[in-house]
């Protein structure tokens, strides 16, 4: 296998964090990216967020977010959190692009906040989970 290069800075010193799944978590020393290496084809990421089990899968060992539906509450508290962050950088409430953005917790706190928001998912499951049942645009 050829030797990772970050894809930000092209740095070469690059270590793996972890591998999950099959796929190797790196961090580039340079400019601390973390990164999936090598990356996946299209296809298998198409294949792996079009089901529904990425979501709500009960095997924490798989890749994925475990059940995700059955974590808001704690995914509220840690995305508020995340807000008063930004909000300390940001304190002007403006537009708010939320990408990957699952099923729309963050999207759902940010508005809840004041933030004019839109998100982007590239899972079929999770965009659909997030319009019906929060009337998320999406």
């Amino acid at each position: 296998m050829e030797k990772p290069v970050c894809e930000l800075c092209g740095g070469q010193n690059i270590t793996t964090l972890f591998t999950k799944d099959g796929l190797n978590v790196v961090k580039c020393h340079n400019c601390s990216l973390c990164f999936v290496y090598p990356q996946e084809s299209p296809e298998a990421l198409a294949k792996r967020y079009s089901s529904p089990e990425y979501f709500n899968t009960k095997f924490v060992e798989k890749f994925g977010y475990g059940n995700y539906s059955e974590t808001k509450k704690l995914s509220d508290l840690w995305f508020q959190k995340v807000l008063a962050q930004i909000n300390q950088i940001s304190p002007k409430k403006g537009k708010l692009l939320d990408i990957g953005c699952a099923f729309g917790y963050f999207l759902i706190q940010a508005q809840l906040d004041g933030w004019d928001i839109l998100g982007l998912e590239r899972s079929p499951y999770a965009v659909e989970y997030a319009k019906k049942t929060f009337s998320l645009d999406i």
